[in-house]
């Protein structure tokens, strides 16, 4: 049960080992939804977090889908700016042990956000691995 937790298998039946579904949401909410995961890639390249936080504003109140995607993106966008901090803090106490972790994060960080918008464009509801739910 643990890892269909860590995994982001929740949903009403908390002993399903399959991503929660939600019928209700129309085809234009689940593209929606998509960007708003996809949003965090642009943290490479601009400011981290503010299109997600615009596009989740935005949209928070139209459903719970949205809503909870767009809180789920928020909370693993934030996790990886609160690691990436700390990896690269840690670095010069570490004589450098924690880069090869700081290089490996944006990797991460692409893959989780890769799966989760592709569950999002699917209907599904999806949590993060190793993510800190700041916002709830």
């Amino acid at each position: 049960m643990a890892v269909a937790v860590a995994m982001g298998y929740v949903g009403q039946n908390q002993g399903s080992f399959r991503p929660q579904h939600d019928a209700a949401a129309t085809e234009s909410q689940r593209t929606y939804a998509l960007f708003m995961h996809l949003a965090g890639l642009l943290g490479f390249v601009s400011v981290p977090v503010v299109p997600t936080l615009i596009m989740w504003a935005i949209k928070k109140g139209e459903s719970p889908y949205l809503d909870d995607h767009g809180r789920e993106a928020m909370n693993a966008q934030l996790s990886y700016i609160i690691y990436a901090l700390g990896l690269g803090a840690l670095a010069p106490i570490t004589c450098g042990i924690t880069i090869p972790l700081l290089i490996a994060l944006p990797v991460v960080a692409i893959v989780f956000t890769v799966v989760a918008a592709t569950r999002a464009n699917r209907g599904e509801y999806h949590r993060y691995p190793i993510t800190i739910r700041l916002i709830h």
